[in-house]
């Protein structure tokens, strides 16, 4: 590939580029109302270019015509009055290496009916919604006049949909997933009896007269929140003037010490790789620490404009032009057990689940799903039409406890968080 990219370039003279290109194959399989929906498997390669000719042009192709793209980029480079930097640092191939291409259907049916089967085992109450199981295993590679990068890299996932039924009552239904680019790290047959207890537990729910008091976030209901943080933090939501957080590096922002990284270096996670989508270098950074913002997220281009440099956090397949994302979201851990926590907690809620609305400015509001009251240091009962509200920025400077148990979903690594002064409607 690099050779003929070189020949291409050369060809037409364009001395800055930046060719991305990917050849993956992708299984696919689904578990939904009680049937097992047959294997989809897809080959999947295509190759983008990004060249720099007075202004920046983009094209892609899936045919393997490199030659074509770069026409069709530098027509695109010559109408257009706009320019970037491109990276002129290079990345490193990853040192992952996973035995995975020979993974077939059977084996993915296999691991979607074990997450099925240990759902069903918890209680006959037990019905599964949904599961699903994806593999995606191949190779990426980044290519740019100051050379070249390619990783083999695999990606599998598993999620798993459940509710129970007892007579007419219908619980809560409840929804977990995880992943990896191990596929040994995952106990997905663990995670479906969890999430099976856990929808158990939430039968004949009672209300709640309203209060203010401690919400304590599972993994699942704090990452809905920090969906909102995260949208402030990237170079592009402040170039676009769409961030609470601009200006804010070394000021307090969350409580209790919160630390906040995105890395993508821990082998083992869904989202690690040893190159971003522009070739630079992935690496661990500290968007929070301590409570305090420490950086913002970056790509060649937002660094340039911000005055920074790349995080190594270019986003996007061969079809996309680069933009800034995330690779692993990593919390660290606290120093209380969850159960250390409850029995801190006066009055409070346990929310396994959260279903509304995270605005990025800050406010949200919705409705608790799975969640149970707590009185005196004790689970006394599940939820039944509670909502929250009120803004993350605000109750990221309330958190009070974070806790030593994390979970893994997927490209997140997140601990349970207790946030005070929570309002509670009934």
């Amino acid at each position: 590939m690099e050779d003929v990219v070189e020949k291409v370039m050369r060809k037409h003279g364009v001395s800055r580029y930046e060719v991305y290109y990917v050849d993956y194959r992708s299984i696919e399989v689904a578990y939904e109302s009680d049937d097992l929906r047959v294997p989809t498997e897809m080959q999947q390669r295509g190759v983008g270019v990004r060249v720099v000719d007075g202004g920046v042009g983009f094209a892609y192709t899936n045919t393997g015509n490199v030659e074509e793209a770069v026409m069709a980029a530098l027509k695109m480079a010559r109408a257009s009055r706009d320019s970037v930097p491109l990276p002129e640092e290079i990345g490193t191939s990853s040192p992952r290496t996973f035995s995975t291409d020979d993974m077939s259907g059977e084996d993915a049916v296999d691991r979607v009916m074990a997450m099925v089967e240990a759902a069903h085992s918890v209680d006959d109450r037990v019905r599964v919604d949904g599961a699903a199981f994806t593999a995606e295993m191949g190779v990426r590679g980044v290519i740019t006049p100051h050379g070249s990068v390619e990783e083999r890299f695999s990606r599998f996932s598993s999620s798993i949909m459940v509710l129970a039924v007892e007579g007419d009552e219908v619980s809560s239904f409840n929804y977990r997933s995880t992943g990896s680019c191990d596929l040994t790290k995952l106990d997905t047959e663990r995670l479906a009896r969890e999430v099976a207890e856990s929808v158990v537990r939430a039968l004949r729910p009672q209300k709640v007269d309203a209060f203010t008091g401690r919400a304590i976030l599972a993994p699942m209901a704090f990452l809905s929140m920090l969906h909102g943080f995260l949208a402030n933090v990237t170079g592009e939501a402040v170039l676009h003037g769409k961030s609470a957080l601009a200006g804010k590096i070394g000021e307090k922002v969350a409580g209790c010490g919160l630390t906040v990284y995105d890395s993508g270096v821990d082998d083992w996670m869904y989202a690690s790789r040893g190159f971003d989508r522009e070739g630079v270098r992935t690496r661990r950074t500290a968007i929070v620490e301590g409570g305090v913002l420490k950086s913002l997220l970056h790509s060649t281009y937002t660094a340039e404009r911000l005055n920074a440099a790349s995080t190594g956090n270019a986003a996007g397949g061969f079809r996309d032009y680069p933009s800034v994302g995330f690779n692993n979201i990593i919390v660290e851990a606290g120093d209380s057990s969850l159960e250390e926590i409850i029995e801190d907690t006066e009055r409070g809620l346990y929310i396994t689940r959260f279903s509304g609305t995270v605005h990025p400015g800050g406010d949200y509001s919705g409705v608790v799903k799975c969640g149970f009251l707590i009185e005196h240091g004790e689970i006394k009962h599940p939820l039944k039409e509670t909502q929250i509200t009120g803004n993350f920025f605000n109750e990221f400077m309330r958190i009070s406890a974070i806790s030593r148990e994390r979970e893994n979903l997927g490209p997140y690594l997140l601990p349970n968080v207790a946030v005070d002064g929570v309002r509670v409607i009934s």
